[in-house]
């Protein structure tokens, strides 16, 4: 028996074992490219033929994208799987159905799904999910209000604290304190005991921080706000000691499948671990199957740490569980696995070398690229040029005969891919950024979205403030303290053009009467462009003049800066057509509405279209990618890492603390946490180089420099981890030569252990009735909306609620009455209002209250008191061939045999029928059609509730009228699943006359009202 066919019968035995282990837990390890995903999907379809309901199996995985990309091969696998391939067709549809509202998702959403069934009847079942930047504004104002306070009060220990840092580092100091609460019990290591003033200074920090922390949670609780940190800790508590409610969601659940399990942090392994004690309670042992490699585990800055996860594997194999070792790669050639397995053999003894399925194509590449640039002694900036050149040279040669966006160049520091750009841009090869690029929140990007505010309106304030103290001018605090007193009626632009301020400045502060006439001068000039240029070229010539992407720089001491600027003035070249060009004044407006509308962690690359591109990645943003050809690029950098004020490793923490000099000093507990924390960087720098190489499916390229390599350098752990064959490795970019190294082929070809069927490439996609709604009547709105969707301010503490916001509250009361009929409407009103107006008004209570009563004793609302069944809030997914509609009916009853679809509006304006057919007709038919579904029969009629009106408007639609309507979400789930919704590209879609996003483009391809023509 050959090698290979031994390999072939113990990989084949291995899986089919690992697919049908279903009375047990499993720990599946598997190298890159071995088809874990493939893996756990077989073993989703093993339960399901073993007799489980979809209800029964928990899938989770830790990124919506790879949630969603589980579930639709689950449901693609379902037309190819031997079980289920030759169903029915209306059965096959059903199973779809089952399929989509199966709990598979996210970590977070299944922890969403414990927290809601903890919730009792009739409590807001609403939750606002906040991201990162609206929670730390929030923490950011909460913890300055609480310093003041704790002043005000000479607070002892705020006061010891701040004998020994600035107030900013104290500021800091709480801040990361906080992001370590709450402290759970995790692995340990020996440390030196604190000095005696650092534990007296800690010992303070606890006392500050801690109330902190409960009066930041407490904020959130009554806000209604979860991050996604508070719902694992929330839904950790209650697996812990879950009510009988949770133990009731629970029970149905017997399997867990975890994907990508290396990226676990600690709070989710506990999670898993507190889910299986329940499950073990909860008649019968629940069943973990777990898939993962931590050779891929890249995640420490989320608190990922891959001891935790080897002690999990082994307690689980210990508890009659089974490991598996996959290490067969689907993905990458003969010849680039033998430079992989050459590093991985050294960084990684204790894994298994990868073994090729892929026999080696022509152009099969697999080196190592010494850049030597011609001028001898070049300095770090010389290296890179020549590194790009030669790059950029290599891509200019593949893309006449491989698509441009088969092609990725990796680095570790998005500051690498600067001179590649240059260097692209000079040959005219398009590429496109991915990851990396916090682009809105960058302080020069703001800077310079400050500076269109002032040339389009010079009325804002805050704008003038923000560009007069930045890079760009300078001018001091004090200075502005003095130039903006003012009469309160006009502007602090109008106030900094009239000559007396100037003159008031020139004589009581000197100094500095030249520098904000300077400013002024400027600022005059360039908006005196304004009326003549676009945006675009008013910042080039001002860029091109001013040089200042070299002043932030070196103002921050940070090379991307400039890096950000280019990437950000080709997205706003990219908002301006040729044909078309927007006024200032537009191009303002669109920006603020990018501002508000898009999260502040915007990947640049998701503003640039990627189509018929060069892909530029961090290595990162490129886990879980694969691409036929790979350069890595800036390898001989080395990571600087500014270790904070405070460290921490498990439950103990340490403090740099003053010295004599006032410098804050390292103690030895402090350097001890640090010599921990550099040797898990070095390991994971290996794993981040492991997950660089292994993208690579015909070739692979790795650039590096003949000098010193830096220690702790990617390109210092790959000669490491080469040893002496690293010279074997090394050749040109020509992808003609031979290289030193033969590739192995199989000799025999039956021997080749079959390849997973590959996917689409297109996955199917779920959307809600509102989003749909919204793409057919404008895509722009639609990527705006949706596609960069960030959540809602907080809630309006003035007192003064819109339509909307009344309705929802209405709405939320009458399905608390409906749980609870005896409940009062005063403090039910009240109860409501709480998390969004701690203080309402008397007059809006009583606005409500009469409302509610007004229509509970309407004729409309005798239309509830009749019905025989009363269905409230129900959900559905509507399965359609190109995706999935989901939405919530408010409410379907059976009034005398016949089934009436209710749906709760309010209006500030007397409308006729015909007027609410226009504007509600879309989510009726759609509400309609769901429920033709759910029920196998028609509705009688589908009504509107004005509930502050007491009017009911009825509408009743056709087997035909439904039938055109599932054509039409057909289509347009069709043409949503395929859009390209880069902005580069969605520009060219603009919306109608009448919406706010382009309004200098008058024609809208959509013709108006198409969404709504079968109505």
């Amino acid at each position: 028996m050959t090698k290979s066919l031994e390999t072939k019968l113990i990989h084949e035995s291995q899986l089919a074992r690992a697919v049908e282990s279903l009375d047990r837990d499993a720990i599946i390890v598997a190298n890159a490219g071995a088809g874990k995903t493939h893996l756990l999907v077989e073993h989703y379809f093993a339960l399901l033929e073993s007799g489980l309901e979809p209800a029964h199996v928990v899938a989770y995985t830790f990124t919506e994208k790879a949630a969603n990309e589980l579930r639709e091969r689950i449901v693609r696998r379902m037309g190819t799987h031997p079980g289920f391939s030759e169903l029915p067709e209306d059965m096959l549809k059903h199973w779809r159905t089952r399929i989509h509202a199966a709990p598979i998702g996210t970590i977070h959403q299944f922890c969403l799904k414990v927290i809601e069934a903890s919730r009792n009847a009739g409590e807001r079942s609403s939750y606002k999910i906040v991201d990162e930047a609206l929670e730390g504004a929030l923490q950011e104002g909460l913890l300055r209000a609480f310093l003041r306070r704790r002043f005000e009060a000479e607070d002892a220990d705020a006061l010891r604290l701040l004998e020994h840092y600035r107030i900013a580092d104290l500021t800091r100091l709480l801040e990361r304190y906080l992001s370590y609460l709450p402290f759970e019990a995790e692995l340990e290591i020996p440390l030196p005991a604190p000095e005696a003033l650092e534990s007296s200074l800690l010992e303070s920090l606890e006392r500050l921080g801690k109330p902190l922390w409960d009066e930041i949670q407490g904020q959130k609780r009554r806000r209604y706000w979860l991050s996604f940190a508070d719902m694992e800790r929330r839904a950790l508590e209650l697996l812990r000691d879950p009510p009988e409610a949770v133990v009731n969601f629970l029970r149905p659940i017997q399997h867990v499948l975890v994907d990508e399990f290396q990226d676990t942090a600690p709070i989710q392994i506990r999670l898993i671990e507190a889910l299986r004690e329940q499950g073990s309670r909860n008649a019968g042992r629940l069943h973990l199957f777990c898939v993962g490699d931590p050779k891929q585990s890249i995640y420490r800055f989320r608190d990922v740490d891959r001891n935790l996860l080897l002690n999990t594997e082994e307690k689980i194999h210990s508890q009659v569980g089974e490991k598996f070792d996959f290490f067969v790669n689907y993905r990458s050639t003969s010849t680039v696995l033998k430079l992989v397995n050459g590093f991985t053999a050294s960084a990684f003894p204790e894994a298994r070398d990868s073994q090729a399925n892929r026999e080696d194509v022509p152009g099969t590449l697999a080196r190592l690229v010494e850049i030597s640039p011609e001028e001898t002694g070049a300095d770090a900036e010389g290296w890179a040029e020549e590194e790009a050149r030669q790059v950029a040279l290599a891509i200019q040669g593949l893309g006449q005969d491989l698509p441009l966006d088969r092609i990725a160049v990796l680095y570790r520091a998005s500051t690498a891919a600067l001179p590649l750009i240059h260097a692209l841009k000079e040959r005219g090869i398009p590429y496109s950024i991915r990851g990396g690029q916090n682009l809105f929140e960058r302080q020069e990007i703001l800077d310079l979205h400050r500076l269109l505010y002032i040339r389009a309106a010079a009325k804002h304030d805050h704008s003038v403030v923000g560009v007069l103290r930045s890079p760009l001018f300078l001018l001091s605090d004090a200075t502005l303290l003095f130039l903006s007193r003012r009469d309160s009626k006009e502007s602090l632009w109008e106030h900094l053009n009239r000559p007396e301020t100037l003159e008031a400045l020139k004589s009581d502060y000197p100094p500095e009467f030249d520098k904000a006439n300077w400013a002024l001068d400027r600022l005059r000039r360039w908006k005196g462009l304004a009326g003549t240029l676009s945006a675009h070229r008013l910042l080039e010539e001002a860029l091109r003049r001013e040089s200042w992407g070299d002043l932030y720089a070196a103002a921050y001491r940070e090379p991307q800066r400039r890096l950000a600027i280019e990437q950000w003035m080709e997205w706003l070249q990219a908002l301006e057509t040729d044909d078309a060009p927007l006024r200032l004044t537009d191009t303002a407006r669109i920006l603020k509405e990018v501002v508000a509308m898009m999260p502040n962690k915007t990947p640049l690359g998701d503003l640039i279209g990627s189509r018929g591109s060069v892909q530029l990645l961090t290595i990162h943003a490129a886990k879980g990618l694969q691409f036929d050809t790979v350069f890595l690029i800036g390898m001989n950098r080395k990571m600087h890492v500014d270790y904070p004020l405070l460290q921490r490793v498990g439950n103990a923490l340490a403090l740099k603390v003053p010295d004599e000099d006032h410098k804050n000093r390292k103690t030895d507990r402090y350097q001890a946490i640090e010599a921990h924390h550099q040797a898990e960087e070095l390991e994971e720098a290996k794993r981040l180089l492991y997950v660089a190489m292994t993208r690579a499916e015909n070739r692979l390229i790795l650039l590096v420099q003949p000098k010193k390599s830096k220690s702790g350098s990617l390109q210092d752990l790959l000669l490491r981890g080469l040893g002496e064959t690293a010279d074997l490795w090394k050749g040109t970019l020509d992808s003609g030569e031979t290289s030193a190294i033969d590739a192995e082929i199989p000799a025999e070809a039956d021997d080749v252990i079959p390849e997973p069927t590959a996917d689409p490439i297109l996955p199917l996609r779920e959307t809600s009735v509102s989003e749909l709604e919204t793409f057919l009547a404008c895509p722009l709105k639609h990527y705006y909306t949706y596609e960069r969707q960030t959540p809602t301010a907080p809630g309006n503490l003035s007192g003064e609620l819109g339509a909307a916001e009344i309705g929802t509250l209405l709405h939320g009361a009458l399905n608390a009455l409906h749980s609870r009929p005896e409940s009062e409407i005063d403090p039910l009103i009240r109860r409501l209002l709480g998390p969004s107006l701690p203080n309402p008004e008397k007059g809006l209570v009583e606005k409500l209250e009469n409302t509610l009563l007004s229509y509970l004793q309407s004729g409309a609302y005798g239309v509830l008191q009749k019905s025989e069944e009363d269905f409230s809030e129900l959900p559905f997914l509507l399965q359609l061939s190109s995706g999935a509609v989901r939405g919530q009916i408010d409410r379907l009853i059976r009034v005398n045999g016949k089934w009436i679809l209710i749906d709760f509006k309010y209006a500030e304006r007397e409308a006729s029928p015909r007027e609410l057919l226009s504007a509600y007709g879309f989510q009726l038919k759609t509400y309609a059609l769901a429920c033709r579904r759910l029920l196998r029969e028609n509705l009688d009629s589908s009504q509107i509730h004005v509930m502050n009106r007491g009017e009911a408007f009825e509408f009743r639609f056709s087997e035909e009228d439904l039938d055109l309507h599932e054509a039409l979400l057909e289509e347009a789930s069709a043409a949503l699943r395929n859009a390209d919704k880069k902005l580069s590209e969605i520009r060219w879609r603009p919306a109608c006359a009448v919406c706010a996003y382009q309004r200098d483009i008058p024609v809208c391809p959509v013709p108006k009202g198409r969404a709504f023509a079968s109505l």
